[in-house]
């Protein structure tokens, strides 16, 4: 799968090098009993770009999504943490980059500088998945 496993917090993350869509990527990772990531805290990102800029992911998915309810963003697992386009509303941690979510997608990529965009879930990115 050319993943490399880490431990942290209690959590074991697979950071996964091949290029895959959204639903590709949760599916691999859903096979390996995992998530998408599903980000709770500012340190808990902060660990995870670092981490995957030391595997040289560049930009990756996250396990969230508004497809369900246009520009209402939730976890794959469960919980929304956001309301509306870029002026919207934070009901949770979020870290999107100046001017998103701008509607332009329906999936969360980390950019290779570390800000949440929307993108294309068709897309393929490189991705991290999350034991729960």
């Amino acid at each position: 799968m050319g993943c490399t496993c880490e431990l942290h917090a209690a959590h074991e993350y697979w950071f996964c090098s091949q290029y895959l869509t959204f639903a590709a990527a949760e599916n691999k990772c859903k096979s390996g009993q995992k998530h998408l990531p599903t980000i709770e805290t500012q340190a808990e990102d902060d660990w995870l770009f670092a981490a995957a800029q030391t595997h040289l992911l560049g930009e990756y998915f996250l396990g969230a999504t508004d497809a369900t309810t246009p520009n209402e963003w939730s976890w794959l697992l469960g919980g929304k943490f956001w309301s509306g386009v870029a002026d919207g509303t934070a009901l949770a941690y979020a870290h999107w980059s100046a001017n998103e979510p701008n509607a332009s997608g329906d999936c969360l990529v980390v950019q290779g500088n570390g800000p949440w965009v929307d993108r294309i879930c068709t897309d393929q990115r490189r991705y991290v998945c999350e034991s729960q």
